[in-house]
């Protein structure tokens, strides 16, 4: 199975809404991978897997699969499944014949309904409340029929619509871990849309970022993370310091020579980053940050050079994240619980070079592909 899954041109607006909920959209993501689509409320993840599924229909744009043009294809005739936020079940029916529902509509003959059918009920954990109907079910057990209605089907596309929103954090990551195992076992493609950035991250072969129905940035994780395509992908991404640096050319593409917090420094660069002079931005994340606690004096220092203020201080279970004032602007750092630097301390900055990123000078909305 592949589900190699194609977007050509595609833009999609709805008669009541102001303004296009997808634009120009261009997208080629490979088959057997597991996608996380990313952004904020209203950038239009939800409206990309209705367009892929076949609820909207794109003017203009092309949607294929395997290399198939499905963009006149029925929602029910195409080689893809969703599953919404809701678990929508039909009430009346026992969870088995939830799950076997679809394999009924697609006319699946008797012998191998009873063996996906089988297969699906093990693989989702639900043997055991396979005769129960959905009022009896727990909320993860809801959301593992609906799971398992749609993998039944033996989709080449699976489009998840935030369908583990509203479950605790424990019980979610359990069942993404089952989606990721069973996408690993039965292969096809899996487009996920989610809020929870870390999950993306640390779950998927592959993030696609929107913001207002535009791409901004298509690639495997780390590469989001650490080459982000501008400062609006670099934000979402995780928590980073996005500092005003002066730019100077060098003559290696990758790396471009900046003046940062008093000193000169060669740092990996976006190749249109490292063009021309200019005043550009660095993102730094707080993992690339050391700070040492200066002792006190009378004279307050200054914020100049490598001397910060730390202007927050956050616990949170494992370390502590700071926030600090410096000349290029805030930077962010973390620091272990045992630290003894707080509010409005001063602080000698030092930051690994080869764990930041100079963005490419602003320009027109759409994706970039850093180098790899």
């Amino acid at each position: 199975m592949s589900g190699r899954l194609r977007v050509t041109g595609a833009s999609l607006r709805y008669p009541d809404a102001p303004g296009a909920a997808l634009s120009g959209v261009d997208l080629d993501l490979p088959g057997d991978a597991l996608v996380s689509v990313v952004g904020p409320s209203g950038s239009g993840k939800s409206s990309l897997l209705r367009l892929v599924a076949g609820l909207e229909r794109p003017s203009p744009g092309t949607v294929a699969v395997d290399g198939i043009d499905i963009t006149t294809v029925p929602a029910g005739r195409r080689p893809t499944a969703m599953v919404f936020q809701e678990e929508t079940l039909f009430p009346e029916r026992t969870v088995a014949e939830n799950v076997e529902y679809g394999l009924l509509l697609h006319d699946v003959p008797a012998a191998r309904r009873r063996e996906r059918l089988e297969v699906a009920l093990l693989q989702f954990g639900l043997v055991a409340v396979a005769d129960q109907l959905p009022h009896r079910l727990s909320g993860g057990q809801a959301r593992r029929v609906a799971l398992a209605r749609a993998w039944v089907l033996r989709p080449s596309v699976l489009l998840l619509d935030e369908p583990l929103a509203g479950l605790d954090a424990r019980l979610r990551r359990r069942l993404l871990d089952l989606v990721v195992r069973t996408q690993r076992r039965l292969g096809g493609t899996v487009l996920h849309v989610t809020h929870d950035l870390e999950e993306a991250l640390s779950t998927s072969d592959v993030v696609v970022v929107l913001d207002g129905g535009r791409i901004r940035q298509v690639g495997p994780p780390r590469e989001v993370y650490t080459r982000p395509a501008d400062a609006f992908v670099a934000d979402l991404t995780g928590s980073a310091g996005l500092l005003a640096v002066d730019v100077t050319p060098t003559r290696e593409a990758a790396l471009a020579r900046v003046h940062l917090w008093g000193s000169d420094r060669l740092v990996p660069a976006h190749p249109e980053a490292a063009r021309s002079p200019h005043r550009g931005t660095l993102v730094v994340r707080p993992h690339a940050v050391t700070l040492e606690p200066l002792p006190p004096t009378r004279a307050r220092p200054e914020i100049r050079g490598a001397v910060g203020l730390v202007q927050e201080a956050r616990y949170v279970g494992e370390r502590w994240e700071y926030a600090i004032e410096t000349d290029a602007g805030i930077a962010v750092a973390t620091g272990p619980v045992t630290g003894p630097i707080a509010l409005d301390d001063h602080v000698l900055l030092e930051v690994a070079d080869d764990a930041t990123w100079l963005l490419p000078p602003p320009g027109p909305r759409g994706p970039r592909r850093p180098p790899r």
